[in-house]
């Protein structure tokens, strides 16, 4: 059983109820919404242990609380570990290709990243020999073929030239002999 909690969240303006949702991720809905509607709100949120549970809590309150945006008496079924399409992937691809985003914004992306112990399943393990083995029989297939090793060596090259070209530095720094780099 997943241990992900589910939220249903509350979006308030001053005293007035704006919306109510769910979610796994209610803060980043709660960006969205500021973002569509133009409206500065305040959350409160309540957890539950299944999706099953968030789901009748969100009608309980839409029914109750009758909040300005929410449109209709439902709760929207969950995609929560159902795969997209390929035509949907392609479609989502093409859209984010060629986005360049900033090294700000890549930065608070770095920052809102979830390091914690139990955000990593694999936290304080270590691979088997035998995993180990499996590894390395996948990386060597990923290039056995000589066409995919050209290509990925000349992708190698285009990144260095385009980093040589941007002004980065290309290498390991020099260090002497104690350590200590010598720039």
């Amino acid at each position: 059983m997943s241990t992900r909690l589910h939220y249903v969240y509350f979006l308030y303006q001053g005293e007035t109820l704006k919306y109510v949702g769910r979610s796994v991720n209610p803060k980043s809905r709660r960006r969205v919404f500021e973002r569509r509607t133009g409206v500065s709100v305040t959350m409160a949120m309540e957890s539950y242990p299944t999706i099953e549970e968030a789901q009748k809590a969100e009608l309980l309150a839409i029914r109750t609380l009758s909040p300005e945006y929410n449109k209709v008496e439902a709760s929207s079924p969950t995609r929560l570990g159902l795969a997209n399409s390929k035509s949907h992937n392609k479609a989502i691809s093409s859209a984010l290709k060629g986005k360049n985003l900033t090294k700000e914004h890549r930065d608070k992306l770095w920052a809102e990243r979830d390091r914690s112990k139990e955000a990593n399943a694999f936290f304080g393990k270590k691979h088997t020999v035998e995993s180990i083995e499996k590894i390395k029989a996948a990386n060597k297939a990923q290039f056995s073929d000589e066409e995919k090793r050209e290509r990925h060596r000349a992708a190698c090259i285009r990144s260095m030239q385009k980093r040589k070209e941007a002004g980065e530095k290309i290498g390991r720094p020099k260090r002497n002999l104690t350590g200590e780099r010598n720039d």
